[in-house]
């Protein structure tokens, strides 16, 4: 261990000197340069000076080859076997064989990983150099255990979510998801580390925030893909939209520890289609049940069955993303746009004609036991017909003076008639496909049915 502390420490004098020749400035910790990460390069923006610097992972790797240190830390760890030696191929895919000397002195992500990125953690600690060789040899070794010597790891993730209160401080998903009531050291903890990408909460804006997902899930370094955080979100707030009358908005998500990040990218996920944007589709927090989270609870598991299935590909391809961003949306008509959208996806799968009639036809069949036929068809008929006039004529709903003379709602009224009908629908869906039916079966029995009258 002295020597990988002694070579260690050499590499990150020699890390830090580059650094400081590179930026001077200290860019990285002013809040006046916004920084992003786009595949591999690294871009710094002065908002005031609109100059422009770039340094890129190669430009990196290139001037990390320079360095005598980088090469015995790089050789010291994979002659160790504290990290392994990764395959190298020729333009053909073919395997080229090299020696630890050979691999060590071509190949620096090891040194980006285990060097650099440790480094950045502290400097967006401490705002400054201000750090000892002791603390910094620690970030490495947790940078190494995790990265290159466990086998599996266990994340957690925090979302902040609001719309709904419980008569309960914790709901369960599964063994690894849950609802928690979002306690002072969860707030504490996303205001104070959850600003890598610049989406951190401020406690001000968590102040009335009671709830949250808490998401653990295990990885496994053998398995090529784990389930996607992201997606857990999404699924659970689909969930609970559709099971539930709360408007339901997640906030940005906290992953503790960090993956394998590229440098300077966020913590954590802002989950763009579940982020409140539009007041007209918020509303004061819905007190919901314990049946209305079992509901809930009974649609996430279903969703995620259909997960990477054939007969899934609509609600996650279509579905999904357009009714969750639908709430999303600044207008009334955009809402309404992604609803039919939802609606065509599935109750008119594969079909070219009679659309309308078709969709009516269908869906009234599908939620009889909800809304009675001749409802269904005549918001849906509405529905179809307002999207018409909105996309091909440029209207909006309130100019589309038909509510008053054939329904006599409001807009908002109206509104919230497509919303409910939708849900019920996309629900349907759900669960039949969940047991196994396809959409083109789903919907042909439905139109038999609906012709017999059986």
């Amino acid at each position: 261990m002295d020597d990988l502390n002694e070579k260690f420490i050499r590499c990150a004098q020699d890390v830090i000197g580059l650094m400081k020749a590179v930026d001077h400035s200290v860019v990285l910790l002013e809040k006046e340069f916004r920084r992003r990460f786009i595949g591999e390069r690294f871009e710094y923006y002065e908002v005031e000076k609109v100059d422009e610097y770039k340094y890129t992972a190669g430009k990196f790797h290139r001037d990390m080859a320079g360095f005598k240190s980088s090469y015995e830390l790089n050789l010291f760890l994979l002659e160790s076997n504290l990290v392994p030696k990764g395959k190298v191929t020729d333009d053909k895919g073919e395997i080229i064989h090299q020696t630890y000397s050979e691999y060590a002195k071509n190949n620096w992500i090891i040194i980006q990983e285990l060097v650099f990125y440790p480094i950045l953690d502290l400097l967006e600690k401490y705002k400054s150099w201000d750090f000892s060789f002791d603390e910094l040899f620690g970030v490495f070794n947790e940078y190494l255990q995790f990265h290159y010597l466990l086998d599996e790891i266990s994340y957690f993730m925090i979302t902040p979510i609001e719309g709904f209160v419980l008569d309960v401080d914790e709901f369960q998903f599964s063994d690894e998801i849950k609802i928690v009531k979002l306690s002072d050291d969860m707030k504490t903890h996303i205001t104070t580390y959850g600003d890598r990408g610049g989406f951190i909460h401020s406690p001000i804006e968590l102040r009335n925030i009671s709830y949250a997902f808490y998401i653990e899930r295990r990885k496994y370094k053998k398995v090529k893909q784990e389930d996607d955080f992201n997606l857990i979100v999404l699924l659970l707030v689909m969930s609970l939209r559709l099971a539930t009358p709360a408007n339901v908005f997640a906030k940005h998500s906290y992953n503790k520890p960090n993956k394998c990040r590229g440098i300077l990218t966020s913590i954590g996920t802002w989950h763009e289609q579940t982020t409140r944007t539009s007041l007209k589709h918020s509303s004061n927090d819905v007190p919901l049940s314990k049946s209305d989270l079992n509901k809930a609870k009974e649609v996430f598991l279903k969703l995620f069955s259909l997960k990477g299935k054939k007969n899934g590909e609509n609600i996650y391809n279509v579905v999904l993303k357009r009714f969750l961003s639908s709430l999303s949306k600044s207008t009334y008509e955009d809402s309404i746009i992604d609803y039919t959208i939802c609606l065509e996806s599935l109750v008119l799968a594969n079909l070219k004609g009679e659309l309308k009639f078709r969709l009516t036809l269908r869906a009234a069949y599908l939620v009889n036991d909800e809304f009675s036929p001749s409802h269904t068809r005549q918001v849906l008929s509405q529905m179809y017909n307002d999207r018409s006039d909105i996309v091909h004529e440029g209207k909006t709903l309130r100019q589309i003076k038909k509510y008053k003379g054939e329904t006599g709602l409001n807009e908002q009224e109206q509104f919230h008639n497509y919303k409910e009908i939708t849900k019920a629908i996309i629900l349907k869906y759900i669960m039949l496909l969940s047991d196994g039916e396809s959409l083109e079966d789903i919907n042909d029995r439905l139109e038999r049915e609906a012709f017999s009258g059986s």
